[in-house]
């Protein structure tokens, strides 16, 4: 944002340099063309567009994390896994390779709950590799019931840490 932000200005600049060229006439007595706006105009549109759009897309992603980093962990002690599945819907991802998704959802004995969407692969080599909290929290959604305590930040879901509930 802070790079793309000269580009908005110097557009801008440059719309008002046509714009006061259609005003005010040349040392040979000539007036632009109101036409000649067209393209500063465009120019500042896509230049402003480009900004929002990235400044948009920053603020949406970005926020939860900020909200944590302000707020810092919580712990939560009786947490379910609930809907726990396989999901196969996404095929031909990128090089024509299929993309298997972990979907379930933590819900907390207080009525809080996180969802979600992890890649298989990546989880199953966590949990090989005995890495914690993906392999407790896999664990506990394979197994229906089990109850395990969490710390994570609230509002992006990143689990910290996790243990079996005794």
């Amino acid at each position: 944002l802070v790079f793309w932000f000269p580009v908005v200005w110097a557009s801008l600049r440059w719309l008002a340099r046509v714009a006061w060229r259609c005003v005010v006439p040349s040392s040979s007595g000539r007036r632009s063309s109101v036409l000649s706006l067209l393209a500063p105009l465009l120019g500042l549109g896509a230049a402003t567009s480009i900004l929002w759009a990235v400044g948009y897309a920053s603020l949406y992603y970005l926020t939860p994390y900020v909200q944590d980093w302000r707020s810092g962990t919580v712990r939560h002690e009786a947490v379910t896994c609930r809907d726990f599945r396989v999901d196969n819907s996404i095929s031909n991802y990128g090089k024509g390779n299929a993309r298997v998704m972990y979907e379930f959802e933590l819900v907390s004995s207080d009525g809080s709950s996180w969802k979600y969407r992890e890649e298989k692969s990546w989880m199953d080599r966590k949990v090989e590799a005995g890495e914690q909290p993906y392999a407790t929290v896999i664990e506990a959604c394979r197994s229906e019931g089990a109850e395990i305590g969490i710390v994570l930040y609230p509002h992006s879901g990143t689990i910290i840490e996790a243990w079996k509930a005794n």
